[in-house]
């Protein structure tokens, strides 16, 4: 049977906020520029990317839809998530004495992960408007690599910083 983790509640630093309004700024960015450029798009317009950055296949321009409307999807849910720490999963058992340390850090993970996938989604958009439009060429070299470094570097730090001891 699985030990209840107790619940709290766990306040936002100023750091948690920016995260939150960065994550919410892509998800605008997105929507505005999907009903600005919509219009202007041709019939046919990129899908995908190879690893190379270059677009590998086109579809309707109606598929430029998705990536905002899974944008909206994620950002709200894995906003949601945040208030719900203590159904998390977590490294270390979860005490009354580490509990706040421990839903802290892992709130503010879900919001980095949710603030950097959507900063990649709105690329990710962006060079499919700018591809679509004949501007660019592809979403360029250095995407994959990047993102993928940002991406598993904020995990990596969080799951150290989940092995800490809370502060006394």
């Amino acid at each position: 049977m699985k030990k209840t983790q107790p619940k709290i509640i766990v306040e936002k630093e100023q750091i948690d906020h920016i995260l939150t309004y960065v994550a919410f700024g892509f998800l605008f960015f997105m929507l505005v520029a999907t009903a600005m450029y919509y219009p202007n798009l041709p019939d046919q317009i990129p899908i995908h990317f190879n690893a190379a950055g270059d677009p590998d296949s086109y579809g309707d321009k109606k598929m430029i839809l998705i990536l905002p409307i899974l944008s909206v999807i994620m950002v709200f849910g894995m906003n949601m998530l945040t208030k719900v720490p203590h159904t998390y999963n977590f490294l270390v058992s979860i005490t009354e004495e580490n509990a706040h340390y421990q839903y802290l850090k892992a709130t503010r993970m879900m919001r980095a992960i949710n603030a950097i996938i959507a900063g990649m989604f709105s690329y990710i958009l962006w060079a499919s408007i700018q591809v679509a439009l004949g501007n660019w060429t592809g979403l360029g070299s250095a995407f994959l690599v990047l993102s993928m470094l940002i991406l598993f570097s904020t995990i990596f730090y969080f799951i150290l910083e989940s092995k800490k001891q809370s502060p006394r």
